[in-house]
């Protein structure tokens, strides 16, 4: 069994990324969407972790999760989420607070996570989603940067950050197809 789709899109508009990369993934039975919600969490927090090899950690702080380097530098905080449940769709949506990755600005824009049944139970199509995130490596060079050296930075952070989105979404499409196997054999 292989992964039917695999899409992404992106956009920066003065410094702002709005993304979505998506993974279709056939399923046999009705998957519990909410449970693939939270693997989607605790693999693309993970998969910051790995991508950066430890660098950067996350963890949780009440109902925050704050990514930092050591444990002094916060690069990214990510406030309480909003969880959305529907019969065909989970979704879970962290508005980005602050920190080192973010440049200063009224909106700073979401992460978004959604898992959601396709044709007729017998996919699942995971989403992962940045919304207006205004960062520091998409807006203006820095004070005296080439802009040809800031452009291949952002050329870096922009791989980096497709990269970390579908490592995670492989990893749970992975996991799902695994207990797919497992399902039809047991039947």
């Amino acid at each position: 069994m292989t992964t039917a789709a695999r899409s992404t899109w992106e956009q920066v508009r003065e410094g702002v990324l709005t993304c979505e990369q998506q993974l279709r993934v056939p399923v046999t039975g009705s998957p519990d969407l909410v449970a693939i919600l939270d693997r989607l969490e605790r693999v693309h927090f993970a998969e910051v972790e790995r991508a950066t090899f430890g660098v950067i950690r996350c963890h949780r702080r009440g109902a925050e999760i704050v990514c930092h380097v050591g444990e002094r530098w916060p690069v990214l905080t990510f406030g309480a989420p909003e969880t959305v449940v529907s019969a065909t769709a989970a979704e879970r949506r962290w508005p980005i607070r602050a920190g080192l990755l973010a440049r200063p600005s009224a909106a700073r824009g979401e992460l978004i996570l959604r898992a959601e049944r396709g044709q007729e139970g017998q996919e699942v199509l995971l989403t992962n989603a940045v919304d207006g995130f205004p960062s520091r490596f998409l807006g203006d060079p820095l004070p005296g940067m080439p802009r040809l050296l800031w452009r291949l930075l952002s050329d870096v952070y922009l791989a980096y950050h497709r990269l970390v989105s579908f490592r995670g979404l492989e990893r749970v499409a992975c996991e799902l197809r695994r207990e797919t196997h497992r399902f039809e054999r047991e039947r």
